[in-house]
């Protein structure tokens, strides 16, 4: 059944059974998905941030050999564990390429892994193996808050 507007000339069908085929020849658009988890880290990783890793991680290594005092060679291999997780959390805030150091600290809460890193040092000065082991655990957990969901709460 065919009408005829009155005012344009033009003519159209009303709605009826191929309404779903019309609406499926409407060309789509995927939305472009943001990427997250390690698949973010993977896709801004740089080598500014290979070289940030490699400058931290010793350096933050070397702070918590000072702070945990005397090192057997047990501690010092979760020491430097504890170094290069902490370089992996500094590295995290370098900016990718076209991103702006304000876009890498985004919020409050990107700032509880940065805080947490020189943090940890007071905990390693107790020099107990309970605190080397929430200090790993306390390292950890911002590597991976970075690594999956660095700007959100």
């Amino acid at each position: 059944m065919e009408r005829t507007d009155t005012l344009g000339g033009m003519t159209y069908e009303p709605a009826g059974t191929d309404l779903r085929a019309r609406v499926a020849a409407i060309p789509r658009v995927d939305a472009v998905k943001p990427v997250n988890g390690l698949a973010r880290w993977k896709a801004t990783w740089s080598l500014r941030h290979t070289v940030t890793l490699l400058v931290a991680a010793p350096a933050m290594a070397a702070l918590y050999v000072m702070a945990v005092g005397s090192v057997s060679a047990g501690v010092l291999v979760a020491v430097i564990a504890a170094g290069v997780l902490a370089g992996a959390v500094v590295a995290s805030y370098v900016p990718a390429a076209g991103q702006s150091l304000r876009s890498v600290f985004s919020g409050s809460c990107a700032l509880v892994p940065a805080l947490a890193v020189p943090a940890v040092t007071v905990l390693l000065s107790q020099g107990t193996t309970t605190s080397l082991v929430f200090t790993l655990a306390i390292l950890t957990l911002s590597v991976v808050r970075r690594a999956t969901s660095p700007d959100a709460c």
